[in-house]
């Protein structure tokens, strides 16, 4: 199932969306800690434009999760935001991405260049936890 996300998002298929069952309602610029944490009945999800960070845990354990659409607007992925999602195969990058900065722990910063538009760099390094700062 495709979950498209929006910035006004208070109903997530046809749930009231509130802080008992998924955390937080997503404000102007962020999709918050655990608001999709061990879902797994979501195959896809598409992040509106205008979110420009994925909180920590975001997504943790999405078990079912294949795909995720990035938008032009995203900046920064926190850690382990997608980590056990190990299903994921494919990451839609925004056209306007150019360079992403993988945190690893805490001790060092990876750059790397993408030239795909979809990349196993960046699924592999999603899966294991890794933060990252997108440009």
């Amino acid at each position: 199932m495709a979950l498209e996300l929006t910035k006004e998002s208070k109903f997530v298929e046809g749930k009231l969306v509130n802080g008992e069952e998924y955390g937080e309602l997503i404000n102007d610029n962020m999709i918050p800690y655990g608001f999709f944490k061990n879902r797994n009945d979501l195959q896809e999800i598409i992040v509106p434009n205008g979110i420009t960070t994925i909180v920590s845990e975001a997504f943790m354990d999405c078990t079912s999760l294949i795909t995720i659409t990035l938008p032009d607007s995203l900046q920064r992925i926190d850690f382990n935001a997608f980590v056990g999602c190990n299903a994921l195969q494919k990451v839609i990058l925004p056209a306007s991405l150019r360079k992403v900065e993988f945190w690893l722990d805490g001790r060092g910063v990876t750059k790397i260049e993408l030239s795909t538009q979809s990349s196993d760099i960046l699924i592999k390094n999603l899966k294991q936890g890794y933060a990252m700062n997108l440009y």
